[in-house]
């Protein structure tokens, strides 16, 4: 069968839309080692099982810490610690196990970011996942996070497409794909995402340990410990989130 021309270039042009995302989503990557961001991971319940990946700049964080202390450092101004750790996050998505079987899926949830940092960290998210595998939050969905969805479906060809089944009324006799569906037309959101292999995270990882490091001989005479640093992260990743959706309403989300 010949294919006209214009249908080939439609096509080419499409190959090459697919490919100049995931060259993007690289290259976002690798803008984010040059920018010595970092990524921590803290283990929490969401309700199952889960943890919280934040995305932030390690420079900034220790730098409001440091400046935060005392001369004899018998001290610390708690709100320019805070400040300066509101000022370090870049984006954040929270994940836990699914509740239901799900293909065997994390459940993305309080996904947020800036600086367009938002596909590479979903790609991040798929890394974490025990699987290799996300779904979308189930309860509640930006029209941001429905967009980038879609776009897994429509246009990354290097991701597995995994259909759920209807918990409430099954098509399949197997249960690893029940979940709980969307039944507003986003068809695209009742799929779990699976990209076969990691993206490599290692030198964000280890900006975090590094920063960790630089404060390390500070954090006994404060009195703090590794947690007590995990806790102000994560605090800050929540108040990130929540500034950037204090004005998107339920029905929007």
């Amino acid at each position: 069968m010949l294919i006209s021309e214009r249908l080939l270039r439609n096509y080419v042009r499409q190959i090459l839309s697919e490919e100049g995302m995931i060259d993007k989503i690289m290259a976002k990557l690798e803008l984010a080692k040059s920018q010595q961001l970092a990524i921590f991971k803290r283990q929490v319940n969401l309700g199952s099982p889960g943890f919280v990946l934040g995305l932030y700049k390690p420079n900034v964080f220790v730098g409001h810490v440091l400046s935060s202390l005392s001369d004899d450092l018998s001290s610390y101004d708690v709100e320019t610690i805070q400040q300066g750790v509101d000022k370090s996050i870049v984006g954040v998505i929270g994940m836990r196990r699914a509740l239901d079987p799900s293909h065997g899926a994390y459940e993305v949830t309080n996904a947020a970011s800036t600086q367009g940092y938002g596909p590479m960290l979903h790609d991040v998210a798929m890394t974490y996942s025990t699987n290799g595998a996300i779904v979308p939050d189930r309860n509640a969905v930006s029209k941001e996070e429905s967009s980038l969805y879609r776009f897994y479906m429509d246009k990354r060809p290097d991701v597995e497409k995994l259909k759920l089944d209807d918990r409430d009324d099954p098509h399949t006799p197997s249960r690893e794909d029940d979940a709980k569906l969307w039944k507003d037309g986003r068809d695209h959101l009742n799929f779990a995402y699976k990209k076969p292999g990691a993206i490599d995270v290692k030198e964000l990882e280890s900006n975090h340990k590094n920063g960790m490091s630089s404060i390390k001989k500070y954090m006994s005479k404060l009195g703090w410990d590794e947690e007590t640093i995990d806790d102000i992260l994560q605090t800050a990743t929540a108040d990130f989130f929540s500034k950037i959706y204090a004005d998107v309403k339920e029905e929007d989300r």
